[in-house]
């Protein structure tokens, strides 16, 4: 599959030499399948930037959206040889940009198209209005790393406890089968380390925090910018903080506002 292929999956390279992945990702509320990142390894690390590009609004009942799967793209990654980089300036990422900007427009029209009143929640899965609490049963992201074999609902297994209304979905509060597949909910943190890392292969899916049998009523989208650094393959005198500066800092950098904040 070309990088320039914006879909709801994306698989990662299969080179040795690259040590770290920048994806761009927005998560459609009404999709349950979420996005797919497949071929991460044992001891990858997950994270999200959360100092950029992180922006979207979703309502969880009451709500009309055309069934809308979201997309993932690779925006750059670096590799060990020379600290190279897939698009080393802004000129050569012109061509993903293009191709991601095609797809972003799309679905934000379609977010877009109809109003949210009910049930909003931010990516953290907070009201930005009303009591301004943190959500428990829908709402955000939670990011479903490879032992979860699948996305994560809903349900009184998987909410996160009570003192995140106030509080936000801290990992303390992560339930304990959360927990057990190695997988957490987004939450406030910088520079937004996730997971300690996955403990085995396989993909990590992205997808809106509600009931499995949930989504229609769902409408609205999550962006967020996403990166992958490679345990057992970083150079020699970097740092995770080194790695992920430097892709944090390479072009592109700007995924697009979905304009639902507001």
């Amino acid at each position: 599959m070309s990088v320039l292929d914006i879909t709801a999956s994306i698989a990662l390279p299969a080179d040795t030499s690259i040590y770290g992945f920048k994806l761009w990702v927005v998560v459609s509320a009404n999709s349950s399948n979420g996005i797919l990142i497949n071929a991460l390894e044992k001891n990858d690390q997950v994270m999200v930037n959360q100092a950029k590009n992180l922006n979207g609004m979703a309502s969880f009942t009451k709500s009309t959206m055309a069934p809308t799967a979201g997309i993932v793209g690779l925006a750059n990654y670096v590799r060990t040889q020379g600290n190279s980089l897939l698009y080393p300036d802004a000129a050569a990422a012109t061509p993903f940009v293009n191709a991601w900007s095609q797809q972003f427009n799309a679905l934000r029209t379609v977010a877009n198209a109809n109003p949210m009143k009910h049930k909003l929640r931010d990516v953290f899965g907070k009201d930005p209005g009303g009591d301004k609490k943190y959500a428990i049963n829908e709402g955000g992201v939670i990011l479903c790393m490879p032992e979860a074999a699948g996305p994560i609902y809903s349900n009184k297994d998987t909410r996160p406890a009570s003192g995140s209304k106030d509080n936000g979905r801290l990992p303390r509060y992560t339930p304990a089968r959360v927990t057990e597949l190695n997988s957490g909910f987004l939450y406030r943190q910088q520079p937004g380390v996730i997971t300690a890392g996955a403990t085995r292969p396989g993909g990590l899916i992205v997808v809106a925090f509600d009931e499995g049998n949930a989504f229609g009523d769902n409408n609205g989208a999550y962006a967020m910018e996403i990166l992958i650094l490679r345990g057992a393959n970083s150079p020699p005198g970097m740092t995770q903080n080194a790695i992920f500066q430097r892709l944090s800092d390479a072009p592109p950098s700007n995924i697009g506002d979905l304009g639902l904040n507001n």
